[in-house]
């Protein structure tokens, strides 16, 4: 039994007995939220799958812990060393990708368009509820924030994340350039490799295998839709009963 089914239980009990049990279901939600502390911190140190995949078992509560500890509620030792951040950023895409619904619920917001781990963990809920605030901080005047929005969008198939991009091309910082042109590798298509190659001929070398990389990427994502597509027409041609005839 839940604690919230447990308080509506108490509501038909008498008021001495409800006031014993409330005082020990506080004591119950204070372990419970003390034990849940413990698995975010040892998690995010850790970042095991075993941890992961506990944490997310909780849903919309590890969200909300997740979002504590970006608000400052939870403190984790070593949380500026370069190892955490990675791990911080690791984890706020994993619990995108796993728990899309509620990272949106929780994050979706223009007030959050200041972390550049949940700029990236809304690119891996792969929903187009994002793209608005996403496109919004291309134009952010924190270049890490704009190279996070160019990240999250090569994870958010679409035309209009692909016109976004085109756009981040232009980006006056080389590295909101360079993740632009790798996201549109990611989720470009055909018509977009000759604009590509319009960009090869760049005086920056990083520019230039940016672009050479994400031509390629476009060409066998396609050529691998092309061969798998006539794999399963071949596949339905042989299943169709007039093919045996």
């Amino acid at each position: 039994m839940s604690l919230t089914s447990l308080r509506q239980i108490l509501r038909h009990w008498p008021d001495d007995q409800v006031f014993a049990m409330n005082h020990q279901i506080e004591n119950m939600e204070n372990d419970n939220l003390r034990a849940l502390t413990r698995l975010f911190r040892s998690t995010l140190t850790e970042m095991d799958t075993e941890s992961l995949l506990e944490l997310k078992s909780y849903g919309e509560t590890a969200i909300k812990l997740f979002q504590a500890f970006l608000q400052g509620e939870i403190k984790v030792p070593g949380v500026n060393s370069r190892v955490m951040i990675d791990n911080i950023m690791e984890m706020s895409c994993w619990l995108a990708a796993h728990l899309p619904d509620e990272f949106l619920e929780a994050f979706n917001s223009p007030i959050w368009m200041s972390s550049i781990f949940v700029v990236q963990g809304l690119g891996h809920t792969r929903s187009p509820a994002a793209l608005p605030n996403l496109i919004n901080a291309l134009s952010n005047s924190s270049r890490e924030i704009r190279m996070s929005a160019a990240i999250a969008l090569g994870h958010i198939y679409g035309n209009e994340s692909r016109h976004a991009l085109r756009l981040a091309v232009n980006d006056r910082e080389y590295l909101v350039r360079y993740h632009a042109i790798s996201s549109i590798g990611k989720i470009g298509d055909l018509a977009d490799i000759e604009w590509l190659s319009s960009l090869a001929a760049s005086n920056n070398r990083g520019i230039s295998e940016a672009v050479s990389i994400a031509i390629s990427s476009i060409s066998n994502r396609r050529r691998k839709e092309s061969s798998n597509a006539n794999a399963r027409q071949k596949h339905e041609i042989k299943k169709s009963p007039t093919s045996s005839t």
